[in-house]
C-alpha cells in the first residue's frame, strides 16, 4: 500500500497575483505601524498573527 503524503501542494493563483511578507514582528504595535505606513503607500496590507 502506498504512503499518502500530508503535504499540500501549493496553488497557484488563476491571475497571476503574488503574496509577499513584508516584515515579523514581535510587537504588536510596530506590525500595525509597519501596515500604515504600506497602506500609505497604497499597498494592500494586513496582520495575520503567528503562534
Amino acid at each position: 500500500m502506498k504512503k499518502q503524503s500530508s503535504v499540500k501542494k501549493p496553488q497557484k493563483p488563476a491571475d497571476g497575483n503574488y503574496r509577499v511578507i513584508a516584515g515579523s514582528f514581535k510587537d504588536k504595535a510596530n506590525a500595525e505601524n509597519h501596515v500604515k505606513a504600506l497602506k500609505k503607500k497604497g499597498i494592500e496590507a494586513f496582520i495575520d498573527v503567528v503562534r
